[in-house]
């Protein structure tokens, strides 16, 4: 057992960033956290996806450069390639928060953390056994979210055919075929990186415009950017069926009250995330959660 001034659960860009500045204003500091530093931002989400889109610019470039004088000869695509250098990137700003934890003497404990009462968190290592660790001014949940799937239609994450961003960002190869359903930022920023790479994207969206939360101009705009690539886009769609195969999911969607098919080697599912508030105490503090978090 230890002591510390502050305790976070979770080194995501809340509590690595909680964290160093607490250690700054001359606070004992304690990061509870089971895989790398940096949160869903640098190891899953914003960091490895942006390097992914540098190399899907490149691609895009090297493919239509003629108009500005630049021929190539034969290019060859590997996603494979593309998606080590992601990880690379990622692992990188990993060791990066981790640099800035030893320059401020912050404690990194390894394990899942849950609340043991007001002050205390208790910390369950890889070997499954579990110590507990004192907070005596203020214990900070930054646990973050998770991806999720579309189970209600069909559409259950099975990490091999109905895959997550996360998936996403490991595959060996870029498939054939994918349908992205969910147009937000998530779902357009890898229908760019895997057409860049030559897969055949079909894009899927409830509402009635692509970045259905950004502005109407830009929606527009990447809609038209998205046509002239041939990347298929369907707004105002709903999926009714789904059917997972051995080697390739069978979509029924209906678009504007008609319905389309489609069958494609992988559905990437990107409708949002849902928060980690599971199994870290908050119950026995008296917190009532619903289908939203807290």
């Amino acid at each position: 057992m230890a002591s510390y001034d502050v305790i976070f659960i979770g080194a995501g860009p809340a509590g690595y960033v909680g964290a160093i500045r607490c250690a700054q204003l001359g606070m004992s500091t304690a990061v509870v956290e089971q895989d790398g530093l940096g949160g869903t931002c640098v190891l899953w989400g914003c960091i490895p996806a942006k390097a992914l889109l540098e190399s899907a610019a490149l691609a895009q470039h090297v493919q239509h450069g003629a108009p500005f004088g630049v021929t190539a000869g034969d290019v060859k695509l590997d996603y494979g390639v593309a998606m080590k250098r992601s990880r690379a990137v990622s692992t990188q700003n990993s060791k990066g928060v981790e640099f800035l934890f030893k320059k401020h003497k912050i404690t990194w404990i390894k394990g899942t953390g849950r609340l043991a009462g007001k002050k205390s968190v208790a910390v369950k290592n890889a070997d499954g056994k579990e110590e507990t660790h004192d907070a005596k001014k203020a214990i900070v949940i930054s646990t973050g979210s998770r991806v999720r799937g579309l189970p209600q239609a069909g559409l259950e994450l099975d990490k091999n055919l109905v895959i997550s961003s996360d998936e996403a960002l490991t595959l060996a190869q870029a498939p054939k075929t994918l349908a992205v359903v969910g147009c937000g930022a998530v779902g357009v920023e890898f229908a760019d990186v895997f057409s860049s790479f030559g897969t055949q994207v079909t894009l899927i969206e409830v509402l009635p415009t692509l970045l259905p939360l950004e502005d109407d101009d830009v929606s527009a705009e990447l809609a038209r950017s998205f046509k002239k690539r041939k990347i298929d886009v369907m707004t105002d769609a709903k999926i009714t069926s789904a059917k997972v195969g051995t080697e390739s999911v069978a979509l029924t969607v209906e678009v504007k009250g008609e319905k389309k098919s489609l069958t494609v080697d992988k559905v990437l599912v990107a409708t949002g995330r849902a928060p980690n508030v599971e199994g870290i105490g908050l119950e026995e503090a008296g917190v009532q959660l619903t289908d939203r978090g807290f």
